[in-house]
Order: structure tokens, then C-alpha cells, then sequence
């Protein structure tokens, strides 16, 4: 799994934390994905090298999880909107 950091924000992410954040989402995405389709996901995260790497991720045969963490991936998005406290 690789940071694009053509994508990165760099006025407000100069460190690429928030860029590596969220490859971290996309990873446990992949966890449970992989689990509701009966693998496990086994995820080593890499130093970084300067090629965006950020993690080897090995798939093994597993008994099938189904959660609704699963069937919460495709609903979940970014919001963008300013916070309004009650």
C-alpha cells in the first residue's frame, strides 16, 4: 500500500500525518473487507524509503467475519462542513 503524495495537502498537511492517516482508514478498511470475505489480513507497515510505501499487506484464508463495520464502508465520507456545537 502506497501514500500518493501527489495527493497531499501541503498548507495544512506539511508533514504528511493526516496523508498517512489515511492510509491507516484505507488499511482497516481492507481488514474488514478481507475478513467478510474469509481472509485475514495480515498488515506490516514499512519504513519509509521515499517511494510512499507505507505497508505489505498478506492475505491468508480465514473463517468469514461479517460485521457492520463491513456494511458501514461504502456509507462513510468526509465531511467538510464547519462544526455547529448545540
Amino acid at each position: 500500500v502506497y501514500a500518493d503524495h501527489a495527493r497531499q495537502l501541503v498548507v495544512s498537511d506539511p508533514l504528511a500525518r493526516e496523508l498517512y492517516a489515511s492510509v491507516g482508514c484505507a488499511l482497516e478498511n481492507m481488514r474488514v473487507a478481507a475478513a467478510y470475505e474469509g481472509f485475514r489480513a495480515d498488515i506490516e507497515f514499512v519504513p519509509a524509503d521515499g517511494t510512499g510505501a507505507a505497508a505489505k499487506v498478506t492475505f491468508q484464508r480465514a473463517e468469514r467475519v461479517d460485521t457492520d463495520a463491513y456494511h458501514a464502508i461504502d456509507t462513510r465520507h468526509t465531511n467538510r462542513k464547519p462544526f455547529i456545537g448545540q
